[in-house]
């Protein structure tokens, strides 16, 4: 008993020192060839389990998501749910998100589901029916309106996008960026504000009245000239739309800035459905920080 005691405590350990040992490993190889490859069309990403996918940005931080939670498809394929309590002739099920719903236990039992460990693997069609979200046309739009309503804020608060893989992964429609016949780009959040952060991107010292530049998008001709971009100001904290029919040059032109963006930025690595969720978290977490900022200025004050 006391040497089965003891390889534990020296298994506990060693094991971040081989999990270092690890990534720098996932680092240099083709994540092909690795157990349980996701199938993605990028393979800088695999899943450890069911419920878990460990991917690497384009700067090199691993991330590891919730794959249940934040994915609808995972969780139509798997649909294995605990029985959490029962309640008037229902089994309270929860999923690998945390979502409660009572099916009627005559459900289990007609279909001959089978019951190990407290646990019941639902078919495709059941685990739709009782914890898939009905279809919202609006849902985008609503989306993309959060995002715009708080860009600012989220950019102030642009390292808390990093700390989370479903922040990192949020592709608002604001962040495309392309030129007329040249295809676009489609960034991730994350990979945007990595972007920012490495001191490599794209910045423009002063264009118009605004001054220290990061571009967020850059849309128009390759041919004309022509542009909108959105860039946000790391002096004001604003974000400032600009465009050459109000009279703005860019220190580069269109075609080339669009080359050194996709050298910058890289679209998200794995998909998730819930975005909606994931940003209004995201906003949640950001006004309860401002809240606090706000209360400790008051007692300074």
């Amino acid at each position: 008993m006391e040497a089965r005691e003891s390889a534990f405590l020296i298994s506990d350990c060693v094991f971040p020192i081989y999990f270092t040992y690890i990534c720098a490993f996932l680092r240099k190889v083709d994540l092909r060839f690795f157990w349980g490859y996701s199938h993605e069309t990028n393979h800088s990403s695999f899943h450890l389990n069911a419920y878990t996918m460990l991917f690497r940005s384009k700067y090199g931080t691993f991330y590891f998501l919730n794959i249940n939670k934040w994915r609808k498809k995972v969780s139509l394929d798997f649909g294995i749910c605990k029985i959490v309590g029962e309640e008037d002739g229902h089994y309270l099920l929860e999923n690998g998100g945390g979502k409660v719903v009572p099916i009627h236990t005559s459900i289990i039992h007609d279909n001959h589901l089978r019951i190990v460990l407290n646990r019941v693997r639902l078919s495709d069609s059941l685990y739709q029916y009782y914890f898939a979200e009905p279809y919202d046309p609006t849902l985008r739009d609503r989306y993309d309106a959060l995002f715009r309503d708080n860009i600012e804020l989220i950019l102030k608060h642009r390292k808390l996008v990093l700390k989370k893989a479903e922040y990192y992964l949020l592709a608002p429609n604001f962040l495309i960026s392309g030129l007329a016949y040249t295809g676009g780009i489609w960034p991730s959040l994350g990979s945007l504000i990595e972007s920012i952060e490495s001191g490599k991107h794209i910045r423009f010292d002063k264009v118009g009245r605004h001054e220290d530049l990061y571009l967020l998008k850059l849309t128009g001709s390759p041919f004309s000239g022509g542009f909108g971009a959105a860039c946000w100001s790391k002096k004001s904290g604003k974000v400032v739309f600009l465009s050459s029919q109000n009279g703005h040059k860019l220190p580069m032109i269109n075609s080339e800035i669009i080359v050194e963006l996709r050298k910058l930025v890289r679209e998200p690595e794995i998909g998730i459905d819930f975005e909606l969720e994931a940003l209004q978290q995201l906003v949640a977490e950001i006004q309860e920080l401002e809240k606090q900022e706000s209360e400790i200025k008051e007692t300074v004050s």
